[in-house]
């Protein structure tokens, strides 16, 4: 079937159990942004490939919404189909005015049906969606406490004590890894595997796939009972205590058969976002090795598209060769963005083998990519020329290189959040009357989710992160401002950095931004004119640090090319 044959079919469907209208959304059973192929529902109905969107089929039209990073890929991917694509409207209040609404209660957590009120939990995708994907079933992996810096014991002593009740449920994949221990490859580019987990002062009791665990051991040493990945929708209802759950995160279909659910934000997410001391040096390690290997790609980019066909998508493959070598490699955090001239203004732009632009020696190139290690994960992007570009892309670069050092140097006292600080990185670009339709950071798990919440950086507080959080010592986030012209070229520096106590005094605690990430920023995207003393000074520094942390990992032409790139500017 195409597109408009499959909505066609949903609607038919519909019509047969009374429902004026179908919600999809492109989240799985366990509320996860980056899913496996198996519950991409969205992608299967309408082609669109992003990881956030809303589809709403009623008897008469097709909407689709998303944000302000997936606009322009959606205008492509789903043109000349029945799909409306819907800007300027909440999809919550449209659905609001609904009256029959279905949906699989699988797909959505207690508090979204709480907002748009009485629904069907029903499974029309499933009916039809006759090539399916298998479910994951890769074995699961112990990390060590090398990496972890703390065991299952200790971490699980952590959640309970924080709990309101005796029982805790979690669904969420990257809490359950962290608690455990363990990783997985059930999701695109995040290491978590699928399961649930029960837990209470007397047992740990882990829902999943029995074929995914090869070797049992660790398991019976840390006394976790195995169950089926099902039974968890059983064994919940048997419970007649009260089962402390995240409304709004657990499923609508499994919360809706619990008897007394006590309703409290996972207290592992907290936990979680927080490195300890030797997840932060593994960090740190992990950064050092992950910079080395998008510097070489940048080095040899540069260097050969004056006198080789490269396209994007070849230049995808040639940075994962870079970072495949390096010994704690699991995988890419997300599919990597390498994106030309107009492709960076997408901002999840993704080439493939058969739609990918050829580079030449002029114009820009906008990489945003990352690793899955043993020892972390990373997420930056650099965008550079390769070749002459205009003097409003210097401009604009130059622009960002503000917005960004603005961010990095930023003092602040304890309490504060990301909504407050987020000024900081858009005031330079708010200056020329420009912003960026999405965050300026988000948190990132430590060989875990490249998105990990509760904390951000963003102007305006979002439904899936909490910006408002404070900033606590140990959260690593992500500074990355940026400024995409549809049809001309899209511009980020991102790096990634860590919050450390600085100052104490009579004002109280100060803190303050560590920066983690080392890969030069091109010089040759710069109007130098832009920049005050104390911006210049800061990407001398910058510089300076960057060459003392990578030369080591690069030969000697790699070396020479870097000490030029970083050399200190007047």
């Amino acid at each position: 079937m195409n597109i408009d044959q499959k909505i066609q079919a949903i609607q038919a469907l519909m019509k047969k159990k009374n429902i004026d209208t179908y919600y999809v959304s492109t989240r799985d059973d366990h509320n996860s942004e980056f899913i496996h192929p198996y519950f991409r529902c969205i992608e299967y109905l309408t082609g669109f490939t992003g990881s956030n969107a809303h589809l709403i089929i009623t008897d008469k039209e097709c909407r689709f919404y998303t944000d302000g990073r997936y606009t322009i890929q959606a205008k492509k991917e789903l043109k000349d189909t029945c799909i409306q694509i819907i800007e300027d409207e909440n999809f919550l209040q449209y659905l609001k005015t609904r009256k029959h609404i279905g949906l699989d209660g699988k797909k959505v957590t207690k508090s979204f049906v709480d907002e748009i009120g009485s629904v069907t939990s029903i499974d029309f995708i499933s009916e039809i969606w006759n090539d399916r994907p298998d479910f994951p079933m890769d074995p699961i992996f112990i990390l060590d406490e090398k990496y972890a810096g703390k065991s299952f014991e200790e971490k699980r002593e952590e959640v309970l004590k924080r709990c309101k009740s005796n029982i805790h449920l979690l669904t969420n994949l990257d809490d359950i890894a962290w608690l455990l221990n363990c990783r997985g490859y059930d999701a695109t580019s995040n290491p978590v595997f699928l399961s649930y987990l029960l837990l209470n002062s007397n047992q740990t009791v882990l829902y999943i796939k029995k074929d995914k665990i090869k070797d049992d051991s660790y398991f019976k040493n840390h006394h976790i009972q195995i169950k089926d990945y099902l039974e968890i929708y059983k064994d919940i209802k048997q419970i007649q205590e009260p089962v402390t759950v995240d409304e709004n995160q657990v499923n609508y279909e499994l919360i809706s058969k619990i008897k007394h659910p006590v309703f409290q934000t996972n207290p592992s997410e907290l936990i979680k976002a927080c490195k300890n001391k030797i997840e932060i040096e593994n960090i740190r390690q992990c950064q050092i090795m992950d910079c080395a290997a998008l510097t070489k790609f940048i080095y040899w980019l540069k260097t050969n598209v004056r006198t080789k066909t490269i396209t994007e998508y070849d230049a995808v493959k040639k940075l994962h060769d870079f970072r495949k070598v390096l010994p704690e490699y699991i995988e890419v955090n997300y599919g990597s963005i390498c994106a030309y001239n107009e492709n960076g203004a997408m901002m999840h732009y993704q080439p493939s083998k058969d739609h990918s632009s050829i580079l030449k020696p002029e114009g820009s190139f906008l990489v945003d990519s990352g690793g899955q290690y043993l020892n972390g994960t990373t997420d930056i992007t650099r965008t550079f020329s390769l070749g002459k570009v205009s003097d409003e892309f210097k401009k604009d670069f130059t622009t960002v290189l503000k917005s960004h050092i603005q961010l990095s140097k930023a003092k602040f006292l304890y309490g504060c959040s990301g909504i407050q600080l987020d000024i900081l990185a858009r005031q330079p670009i708010w200056k020329e009357n420009i912003d960026y339709q999405c965050g300026t950071g988000h948190g990132l798990g430590f060989c875990l989710n490249v998105h990990e919440g509760p904390h951000g950086i963003r102007w305006y507080k979002t439904d899936t992160r909490k910006e408002d959080t404070i900033l606590e010592e140990g959260m690593v986030v992500t500074n990355e401002p940026g400024i995409y012209k549809e049809n001309q070229y899209g511009i980020r520096i991102e790096n990634d950095m860590v919050v450390q106590k600085g100052n104490k005094n009579m004002y109280g605690q100060f803190m303050y931004f560590e920066t983690l990430s080392y890969v030069p920023i091109d010089l040759d995207c710069i109007d130098l004119s832009l920049l005050d003393k104390s911006e210049i000074e800061w990407l001398n520094q910058y510089h300076h640090k960057t060459y003392q942390l990578l030369s080591p990992y690069l030969n000697k032409e790699e070396k020479e090319w870097l000490k030029e790139y970083t050399k200190k500017l007047a």
